[in-house]
């Protein structure tokens, strides 16, 4: 693992048992974002923003699987213009 600290904050980078891990603590004790080899993408953080997230697949959230919006307005299309999602 590269350790990687700046004043109190600490963060280790690399491989645990072949998976890719972002990870904070002195020890790297909390694995904040995981990668699997499968390319599967864990967050482990209180709190997520994004302008955008996309799956190929699925997402969940504490477990939970989330859907995509069923229909949304598309404001640079003509007024009345739709757009319908699918289930993630």
């Amino acid at each position: 693992m590269l350790n990687l600290a700046s004043g109190d904050s600490e963060f280790q980078i690399g491989n645990k048992g072949g998976t890719f891990v972002i990870a904070t603590g002195k020890n790297g004790e909390k694995d904040r974002l995981v990668i699997d080899p499968k390319g599967d993408v864990a967050f482990n953080v209180p709190n997520l923003h994004a302008n955008s997230l996309t799956s190929d697949s699925h997402l969940a959230v504490n477990g939970v699987p989330q859907w995509r919006v069923a229909v949304y307005d598309d404001y640079s299309a003509p007024s009345g213009s739709s757009h319908f999602g699918a289930p993630l």
